[in-house]
């Protein structure tokens, strides 16, 4: 009963105004398509937008956990995994899992 009062999330409200934009572009390609083409092109900018801004949020956490990692533990150099052709150093991705509060699989 009290879920009916649920705030959306912003992923929700996101889904919501992404498909409303959609339903808009198909109902003017019924009559105007070039409108239909602008709002189609809209709703796919918006969500573009937003998954690259919640992308550059996670990537901030992760480089200042690695960042925090080196300076606590002293390494000199951290790679990425898949930039990488030969690897014989010590892997720290567990512990910046850990630092994140991300459990493994």
């Amino acid at each position: 009963m009290f879920g009916l009062f649920k705030k959306k999330s912003e992923k929700e409200k996101l889904q919501k105004k992404h498909e409303q934009l959609l339903k808009e572009a198909f109902e003017l390609s019924k009559t105007n398509r070039k409108e239909s083409d602008k709002k189609a092109y809209e709703a796919e900018t918006k969500l573009q937008q937003k998954e690259q801004e919640l992308l550059q949020a996670i990537m901030l956490k992760v480089n200042n956990a690695v960042q925090d990692l080196a300076k606590s533990e002293g390494y000199s150099y951290i790679f990425e995994r898949t930039t990488l052709l030969h690897a014989g150093g010590e892997d720290i991705s567990d512990k910046v899992r850990k630092k994140l509060g991300i459990t493994a699989n």
